[in-house]
């Protein structure tokens, strides 16, 4: 009976020993597993990142694209500079500058045409986007818990309303009969239903005129100027909210300049808001608005600030899933994070030296502590990944490396101290906790008087 029981005993020992082993194996591969999956989602972001930067360069469509078309005439000129001034003869040397000048100045008013392209292209999206947006029927969930959709009367005049936008200044080019029917049916719209509209006269002659045009053969691109003109108007009347009922929570909001204290600009001696210049803690009053600092770097020193922008926003992103109660990272400019990244880290990171920008971020050194730059380490996409697992660093990493990173600490801390002052300016006044998200086109010298008269609050 004992030998019996002990022989059960030895075989339910042996059971729990193999399903022990068995779960062991089972969570090394599943560690395997995601190591792997990590490394592949590392990899694709690269990926991505080298595919962005290149398509950027050949079909420019953001504004870094064309900034990084602007650098690389920078450096093309500086390559043909230095061979030019290593030239002997004087009347050579001349001639090949004022040749080289010429090639520069038709580089970039080819990208500065592409550009202009560009933006206007942007432009049309958003207002077509504006208008997909006014005819979206009214969603909602029901008792059941399912969407349901009303479409009303509403909605479906400003779909036919974008219907008309879209055939008329879209980008498919209509033969001059269907032209002068859609503007027909345009025009007895007006007529018979909108003559309340302040500027319905003036639509309906720039109408007519445009048909009677067309109608006598005239080109439509000789009409380019009358086409615009009547755009304008339609598109007017599509943000009043008295005859486009939801115009009102998507438009942008045009507040008057006069709402709060204007600055001059010493270049171009506009008087502007102080959401027009760019700030950084160490300036101590308003002097050239980003208009004119964007067009003296274009033109003339040609920095490229680009990465720093894409870590200072990857730090805000990561600190706003975080719920951060600081400001420092929301206060911080590009040129202060390329201080940081250059100067205080070296522009590589802590751990394996790399000094590929785009592989590279600012990752919390203490993950229990918001992030600051006495707070941040530089680390490689793999690195931050498995930084951010370590729970306590100080019992992690070696005495020498944590020397060396807290020694950066102090010296951050030095050299932010205007950035320290400021995050302890706005915290104790409450202006940061008071801070309210007011709507998709919060402007960031308005927000009082937006905040209390935007209604999309009210939706």
């Amino acid at each position: 009976f004992f030998k019996s029981i002990i022989t059960v005993q030895n075989a339910i020992r042996r059971w729990i020993r193999g399903r022990k082993i068995h779960n062991l194996i089972k969570l090394q591969r599943t560690i395997i597993d995601d190591l792997k999956k990590q490394k592949l989602q590392i990899l694709k972001e690269q990926a991505d990142k080298t595919r962005i930067i290149i398509t950027g360069a050949a079909y420019p469509v953001k504004r870094d694209d064309f900034y990084m078309l602007y650098l690389m005439v920078g450096d093309w000129w500086k390559k043909e500079w230095k061979k030019v001034c290593a030239l002997k003869f004087p009347e050579t040397k001349r001639t090949e500058a004022v040749a080289l000048l010429t090639k520069e100045v038709q580089l970039l008013e080819a990208i500065e045409k592409n550009r202009i392209v560009g933006k206007q292209e942007a432009l049309k999206k958003e207002k077509m986007r504006f208008l997909e947006q006014t005819s979206r029927p009214l969603a909602f969930k029901n008792r059941k818990g399912l969407m349901a959709s009303i479409d009303n009367l509403e909605t479906q005049r400003a779909r036919e309303f974008k219907e008309i936008y879209s055939a008329l200044f879209g980008n498919n080019i209509l033969l001059s009969k269907d032209m002068i029917d859609v503007l027909i049916t345009l025009k007895q719209a007006f007529l018979t239903h909108f003559m309340d509209y302040e500027y319905c006269n003036d639509l309906v002659s720039l109408i007519e005129q445009e048909i009677d045009l067309l109608s006598i053969g005239t080109k439509q691109y000789d009409l380019r100027g009358l086409h615009k003109r009547i755009e304008q108007l339609f598109m007017h009347f599509l943000q009043q909210k008295e005859f486009n009922t939801k115009a009102s929570k998507y438009k942008k909001p045009n507040l008057p300049k006069t709402l709060h204290t204007l600055f001059l600009c010493i270049r171009c001696k506009k008087l502007l808001p102080a959401s027009m210049f760019p700030v950084h803690v160490r300036m101590m009053s308003y002097s050239a608005c980003k208009s004119c600092v964007w067009l003296q770097n274009i033109g003339y020193q040609r920095a490229d600030m680009s990465p720093y922008l894409k870590l200072l926003k990857h730090v805000q992103n990561t600190e706003m899933e975080k719920c951060c109660h600081s400001a420092v990272c929301f206060i911080l400019q590009p040129i202060g994070m390329c201080y940081l990244t250059n100067v205080i880290w070296h522009g590589h990171s802590a751990i394996s030296e790399c000094r590929d920008m785009s592989k590279l971020q600012h990752i919390r050194w203490q993950s229990d502590i918001e992030w600051a730059p006495w707070n941040t380490i530089l680390l490689t996409d793999l690195e931050a990944k498995c930084h951010a697992c370590i729970p306590n660093v100080l019992n992690f990493y070696g005495k020498t490396f944590i020397e060396n990173v807290r020694r950066r600490h102090i010296l951050a801390r030095a050299c932010f101290i205007p950035l320290l002052k400021m995050n302890h300016d706005i915290s104790t006044s409450g202006v940061w906790s008071n801070i309210k998200d007011s709507g998709p086109f919060l402007h960031p010298s308005h927000a009082e008087i937006f905040a209390s008269e935007n209604e999309y609050d009210k939706v």
